[in-house]
């Protein structure tokens, strides 16, 4: 599916809502979340996440967490952080859409 820019991104609720950092890709199998405080690099892998998951016209949810108290849940010391349907595969780099792509599939072929 491709993305879909509106002026904002639709929330999980369904709705426009103003803050939401949660963009709805449809009803795929791959939950990505990008976890980070708001930095240019967190901002940067969340558009290259957004990129890869276009480029391969996947089918899948990404979520952009900047809430501490979730991102320590996850046990990472180091942001931005990539997780993708609960697991963590990435901490404390800034991955370029290729390298993305790359474990995209990996997880789209069940490599991992």
């Amino acid at each position: 599916m491709k993305w879909n820019l509106f002026k904002r991104p639709t929330c999980e609720c369904g709705d426009m809502c103003e803050n939401s950092d949660k963009i709805s890709l449809g009803a795929g199998n791959l939950k990505i979340k990008i976890l980070g405080s708001g930095c240019k690099n967190c901002k940067t892998l969340f558009e290259n996440t957004k990129q890869a998951i276009n480029e391969l016209n996947l089918s899948a949810n990404a979520e952009y967490i900047t809430d501490f108290g979730v991102i320590a849940s996850y046990g990472v010391m180091s942001v931005p952080t990539l997780v993708i349907n609960e697991s963590v595969v990435s901490s404390g780099a800034v991955l370029t859409k290729t390298q993305i792509c790359e474990i995209l599939n990996k997880f789209r072929h069940n490599e991992i």
